[in-house]
């Protein structure tokens, strides 16, 4: 499957973002990982791209959801489905958000702030 993004805007991190994850269902079976840390590298309202140093051993029909939280301005604890796994110096994974309007509405405002104050410190 060729993954596309759609997506009104994405905001790539000057200096990737730390976050933390935890592995919360496995093809539809509830489970509870520890928590791992990764780094967000861009973001757009509807997805993420992260990196971490653990294998989540993904393929294409295998259906992982994470909880994750990051700060920009405010913290924010989403949960997201794993789109691709790709192998660099880490491994890098592309999150597609699980959230509603409200939330991706309120991810887009804190993301507006994030930008104002990066531009504002120059």
């Amino acid at each position: 499957m060729r993954y596309r993004r759609d997506e009104t805007f994405r905001y790539t991190f000057n200096q990737p973002k730390h976050g933390l994850f935890q592995i919360v269902k496995v093809n539809g079976k509830d489970v509870e990982s520890k928590q791992g840390k990764f780094l967000v590298h861009n973001i757009s309202p509807r997805g993420m791209q992260v990196s971490t140093s653990f294998d989540l051993m993904f393929k294409e029909g295998k259906d992982i959801i994470i909880q994750s939280t990051f700060e920009l301005v405010t913290e924010h604890t989403v949960h997201g489905r794993i789109a691709w796994q790709k192998r660099k110096d880490s491994y890098f994974y592309g999150i597609d958000l699980i959230i509603d309007d409200q939330q991706s509405d309120y991810i887009i405002d804190d993301l507006k702030q994030f930008i104002h104050n990066e531009k504002s410190n120059l």
